[in-house]
């Protein structure tokens, strides 16, 4: 399936807020400013900065940084119809390829 420019940058994007929403509507305000503020990545430029993005949340989340990255890989797997990868910038780097 082609995207138009943009568009996986949105899919990503949306698919990351469902994971966010999961642990609180609040919580998804917050980590984003935090996101922007802090490590420089504004919510839609997320598939473009995948390792940036990983890095993060290493830090912000720490020992539980792992279940919410198999959460972003379910999501993102479900919603953009890609095979599982288990890391999740290289998911997203394949899923800038794959479509």
């Amino acid at each position: 399936m082609a995207l138009i420019e943009g568009e996986l940058d949105e899919l990503v994007a949306a698919s990351i807020d469902k994971c966010l929403d999961n642990i609180g509507r609040g919580f998804k305000s917050i980590f984003y400013w935090s996101l922007e503020n802090r490590a420089g990545i504004k919510r839609i430029e997320i598939a473009n900065k995948p390792d940036e993005f990983v890095s993060y949340l290493d830090r912000m989340f720490s020992s539980g940084a792992f279940m919410v990255k198999e959460q972003m890989i379910e999501e993102l797997c479900s919603d953009l119809g890609i095979p599982r990868i288990n890391n999740l910038a290289a998911l997203i780097k394949f899923a800038a390829r794959y479509q």
